[in-house]
C-alpha cells in the first residue's frame, strides 16, 4: 500500500488531534486551570520558561538564576529547566505568557514525539505497512509512561521528538565524520531539553547494539570501525557543545552530588502488568506501592500489551534479529527499572537487578531507576510494528481484533485539571513595587518549597521583577551537598512552619526577633507577605516585625527600615 505524503500527513494530523484530546482541558483554559497531579511541577516549569525569557531578553546567563533561593540562587543547568524548549518558545512566552508556552509544549510534545517515531518506523522498520508504523508511533508518543509524565507536567519527558533521530543516527552510523557530527549535535540539543531522557536513551541503545551484534557478528565485523569512529566524532562534537554547560552543572554554584532518595525508587514487579491510571482500562487511584506517584507510572505497560509483545517476540524470534534485539532490550530495561532489588506487591525479595551496581555511580545517583522502563516502550513499539507487518496476510478481522484488544485499554483519558488560585492583585497589579526595590526579595510567610509554589506564580505575574526566598528547585542541602527539592530551611522558616502546623502564635522573644532580623538580612528581603488568612501567623509576624497591612489581597510587612537599622526592637 502506497501512502505517500498524504498518508503521512494524515497520521500526523491524527497525532495532533490526539494531543488536543489529551490536553484539551488545559488548552481550553490556559492560565486558569492546572494539572491535578502535576500542579506543582507545572508551576515550576512555567517559572523555568519565564526565567529563560527574562534572562535572554535581559542578556543574562540562562544557566543560573538569582531570582529564586535568594541570596544563593539556582543552578538552572542542574534542574530540568528545558532550555531547549524555552528558546524556540520565547516568542510565545513574551507574547502570551509562560502559562501558554507550557500548555503548547505539554500538548504538542507528545504529538511531535509520536510523529518522529512514526518517521523512523515507517522508513526503516515497517516497509509498506504505514498503518502499523502509525500505531507504533502513537504508542511511543502517547503510551502509558508518556501520558503519566504529561499528567505530572514533565516537559522534559513528553518532548522526546529528538530521541528517534538520535536512535536513527546511531543505528545507521555509516559515515563517521558526517553522521558523527549530526549525532553530536542531536545529543547536545536533546540534553538541553532533558539530560535524563538522553541518558536513558544511551543506556537503551547500548543494550540494543550489543544484543544485535551478538546475533549478527558479521555486521559487527563489517561496521565496528566506522561505528567506533562515528561515536568518537559525536563525542567530540557533543562534548564540545556541552563542555561548559556540563561543567557548570556539576561544578558551578549551587551544584550538588546526587539527589536524596531517588536511587532506590524502582518499580514494583506487579507494576509491569498494571493498567495505567490515566488509561481507559485503568483506575485513577494507583496503589502507593505500585508507583512512586501517579506521574511516574513508567512501567505500567498493561497486561494486554505485555502479552501481545511477548507473543510477537516468540513468534518472530527465529525470523527477525531486530525482534530478538528489541525483546532483549525491553527485558533488560524492565528488569533494571525494578531498582536496587526486586519488589513484588510491596515486598522486597532481596533479588538484585542490573541497577544494583549502577546506583552509586556519578549521574546515576541523581536518576530514578523506575524511568529505565521507558526504554521498553519504543522496543515494544518495534515489536508491534513487526508483528502487524507479518500478520498482514492473516484475515484482517482477526488482526484488527487482536490489535484493538492489546492497545485500546491503554488509550488515555484527558488530563484531569482543577482551577488554579488567582494571583493576588498585590502582584498582578504591580502594587509590590511600592514595598520592594526591584532586585530585592519577598518572603512568603507560608514557606515556599516543593509543597507550596504560589510565590513562583506571583513572580511570573510581576514580570520577574523581584527575588523569591527559597523555592521549588533541586539544590544542595546539608554538609554533604546532596540534592533536594528545596533549600535548607532558615530558623525563621521553621518558626513559620511551626505556627502553621500548631495553629498557635510563636512567642515574640528577643531571640526570635533577632533571628528574624538576621534571616531577613541574609535573604536580602524588603517585605514579608502572608497570602492566606491565618491569624496565629499574622499575630506572630505583627509581634516581631510591627503591624502589617492588608493590601491587594495579601498581608504585607515592609521590613526595609527594620533591616537597615540592624537592630531588632520589641
Amino acid at each position: 500500500m502506497r501512502w505517500g505524503r498524504i498518508g503521512d500527513l494524515g497520521v500526523v494530523l491524527c497525532y495532533l488531534l490526539g494531543a488536543v484530546y489529551l490536553a484539551g482541558p488545559l488548552i481550553r483554559n490556559a492560565g486558569q486551570v492546572q494539572l491535578v497531579v502535576g500542579g506543582m511541577d507545572q508551576i515550576q516549569e512555567e517559572w523555568f520558561l519565564a526565567h529563560a525569557a527574562h534572562a535572554l531578553t535581559q542578556l543574562k546567563d540562562p544557566l543560573f538564576s538569582t531570582l529564586g533561593n535568594s541570596p544563593l540562587g539556582i543552578n538552572m543547568m542542574a534542574n530540568a529547566s528545558v532550555l531547549g524548549l524555552a528558546v524556540p518558545l520565547l516568542p510565545v512566552t513574551l507574547l502570551a505568557g509562560a502559562e501558554v508556552s507550557f500548555v503548547a509544549a505539554l500538548a504538542f510534545g507528545p504529538a511531535a514525539t509520536a510523529a518522529a517515531w512514526y518517521w523512523l518506523l515507517s522508513r526503516h522498520v515497517a516497509g509498506s505497512h504505514r498503518i502499523a508504523a502509525g500505531l507504533g508511533g502513537a504508542l511511543c508518543g502517547f503510551g502509558p509512561a508518556m501520558v503519566s509524565h504529561a499528567n505530572g507536567g514533565h516537559l522534559n519527558w513528553v518532548s522526546g521528538f529528538l530521541i528517534p533521530l538520535v536512535v536513527w543516527r546511531v543505528v545507521r552510523l555509516h559515515r563517521p565524520l558526517r553522521h558523527g557530527v549530526v549525532l553530536g549535535v542531536l545529543v547536545a540539543a536533546q540534553c538541553f531539553i532533558g539530560e535524563e531522557p538522553m541518558l536513558v536513551t544511551a543506556l537503551g541503545l547500548a543494550v540494543f547494539v550489543v544484543a544485535y551484534c551478538a546475533f549478527r557478528p558479521d555486521v559487527f565485523a563489517r561496521r565496528w570501525r566506522s561505528f567506533v569512529a562515528g561515536i568518537g566524532v559525536a563525542g567530540v562534537v557533543g562534548g564540545g557543545l556541552l563542555a561548559y554547560p556540563i561543567k557548570f552543572q556539576f561544578f558551578g554554584p549551587q551544584s550538588y552530588r546526587g539527589i536524596i532518595g531517588v536511587a532506590g525508587q524502582g518499580n514494583d514487579l506487579a507494576a509491569l502488568t498494571a493498567m495505567p491510571g490515566q488509561s481507559l482500562g485503568g483506575h485513577r487511584q494507583t496503589p502507593t506501592w505500585l508507583a512512586v506517584n501517579p506521574s511516574e507510572e513508567n512501567a505500567f505497560l498493561g497486561w494486554t500489551l505485555l502479552i501481545a509483545a511477548g507473543a510477537v517476540a516468540v513468534w518472530l524470534w527465529r525470523d527477525s534479529v531486530l525482534a530478538r534485539a528489541c525483546a532483549i532490550t525491553a527485558g533488560v530495561a524492565l528488569f533494571a527499572s525494578l531498582g536496587p532489588s526486586v519488589r513484588l506487591s510491596g515486598v522486597d525479595t532481596g533479588v538484585p537487578t542490573p541497577w544494583t551496581p549502577l546506583a552509586g555511580l556519578p549521574l546515576f545517583s541523581a536518576m530514578l531507576p523506575t524511568r529505565l522502563a521507558m526504554i521498553a516502550i519504543p522496543a515494544i513499539a518495534v515489536l508491534v510494528v513487526l508483528g502487524l507487518a507479518k500478520a498482514s496476510r492473516a484475515p484482517r478481522v482477526w488482526v484488527v481484533a487482536v490489535t484493538a484488544a492489546a492497545l485500546l485499554p491503554l488509550m488515555p483519558r484527558p488530563l484531569p485539571v482543577a482551577d488554579r488560585p488567582d494571583v493576588p492583585p498585590f502582584f498582578a497589579q504591580d502594587i509590590w513595587r511600592e514595598y520592594v526595590t526591584p532586585g530585592r526579595a519577598i518572603v512568603s510567610a507560608v514557606p515556599h518549597d516543593n509543597v507550596y509554589g504560589e510565590p513562583m506564580r506571583w513572580q511570573i505575574a510581576a514580570g520577574m521583577g523581584f527575588r523569591n526566598v527559597a523555592g521549588y528547585f533541586v539544590g544542595p542541602v546539608g554538609s554533604a551537598k546532596a540534592g533536594w527539592y528545596a533549600p535548607d530551611p532558615r530558623p525563621t522558616t521553621r518558626m513559620f512552619r511551626g505556627v502553621l502546623g500548631s495553629g498557635k502564635p510563636a512567642v515574640a522573644s528577643g531571640q526570635a526577633g533577632a533571628q528574624l532580623l538576621e534571616d531577613l538580612r541574609y535573604w536580602c528581603a524588603d517585605a514579608i507577605v502572608l497570602p492566606i488568612a491565618h491569624e496565629p501567623l499574622r499575630t506572630t509576624i505583627d509581634a516581631l516585625a510591627g503591624p502589617g497591612r492588608f493590601v491587594g489581597g495579601v498581608y504585607i510587612w515592609d521590613v526595609r527600615d527594620l533591616t537597615k537599622s540592624g537592630l531588632w526592637k520589641p
